[in-house]
């Protein structure tokens, strides 16, 4: 962490945390294991070629069936900046990590990793559908079944609450790395029981 600049905006909350950043100038996320890419190639999820509403791509045959298996994880972004995300393993956010910023609503979603190479793409970098411009990132983790939770940061509210000024702290350090999101994978026999719907993770206001 720079110093000056909380952690809350560089990363990582945690320990052991992963920062990932991906090149981007759409609204969509892909998170999925190596071992899922040639199925998912030849799935041919709707949601690779695009997204409208949230009833349009679930509708699609592919990406509903992907989600539901939990083959991958699809979340949409807040405006096209480049991906730059957190990534961990282990229990959600505490109260106490929580409470250093101010949040969106977390989202939940199934997450199968048979090989333990989770890769992060967006629309430039996605080897599936007309291939890809730029690279992905990939991180390590153990293999397993998952239940992801998705913090996306509202730096909105942060700047109302006078704990972050981004534009202040550009102006004081510089370019700064932001990390937007924090997707914490929890392995699924410790985690609180799914009953949300799989679904993309649309963001909301």
């Amino acid at each position: 962490m720079t110093t000056g600049i909380p952690r809350m905006v560089t990363g990582p909350l945690r320990e052991g945390a992963q920062i990932v950043e991906v090149y981007n100038d759409g609204l969509v996320v892909f998170v999925y294991d190596e071992a899922n890419e040639a199925r998912l190639q030849q799935a041919d999820p709707g949601i690779i070629w695009g997204h409208g509403d949230e009833a349009e791509d679930n509708a699609h045959p592919s990406t509903r069936a992907m989600l539901e298996e939990g083959a991958f994880l699809v979340y949409t972004l807040a405006t096209d900046n480049p991906v730059c995300a957190e990534l961990l393993v282990g229990a959600p956010l505490s109260a106490d990590e929580l409470a250093q910023g101010r949040w969106h609503p977390p989202q939940r979603a199934r997450l199968r990793v048979p090989s333990g190479r989770l890769w992060v793409h967006s629309y430039n970098s996605l080897p599936i559908g007309d291939g890809p411009l730029d690279s992905g990132s990939c991180v390590e983790v153990p293999p397993g079944e998952y239940v992801a939770t998705l913090y996306r940061k509202d730096w909105g509210a942060m700047e109302e609450a006078g704990l972050v000024n981004l534009e202040d702290l550009e102006q004081e350090h510089g370019e700064i790395r932001v990390v937007n999101e924090v997707l914490v994978l929890t392995p699924a026999g410790e985690a609180a029981a799914l009953t949300e719907p799989p679904s993309i993770l649309f963001y909301e206001e």
